[in-house]
């Protein structure tokens, strides 16, 4: 007869082991989107990445690949699902965020908490 807990640890390893798959599909997948621009199963690749993040990172530290990597995939996978939806917005309706703190120096601006930066075209670039 099988005992409780030798149910529990052979589903403990199943588990353990279809995560790791489960990571290296993912991470081949992205690598496919990065280096030949192919979008396979992207709610996998978001799910893996969201949910496991840590681990992902791991795994492609394991490869010798550098982690900024996973960043690349998922802003990739990102911007790969919501290009139709942006594009459906007039350009007058579309707005660029971007950090206050990549403004160049001199730049003249004002910065309201509420309206953001107020160019003057100064040329500060």
């Amino acid at each position: 007869m099988v005992s409780f807990y030798e149910v529990v640890g052979r589903l403990a390893v199943i588990a353990g082991v279809v995560l790791v798959l489960m990571l290296l599909l993912s991470l081949l997948l992205g690598l496919i989107l990065i280096k030949k621009k192919r979008l396979i199963l992207p709610r996998l690749l978001l799910f893996t990445m969201e949910s496991f993040n840590t681990h992902f990172r791991r795994i492609a530290r394991a490869f010798g690949m550098n982690d900024r990597i996973v960043d690349m995939i998922g802003i990739e996978v990102r911007n790969r699902l919501n290009v139709n939806r942006f594009a459906k917005v007039p350009p007058s309706e579309r707005i660029l965020v971007v950090p206050q703190c990549i403004r160049h120096i001199n730049c003249p601006a004002r910065l309201d908490a509420k309206t953001g930066i107020s160019c003057r075209a100064a040329g500060c670039a």
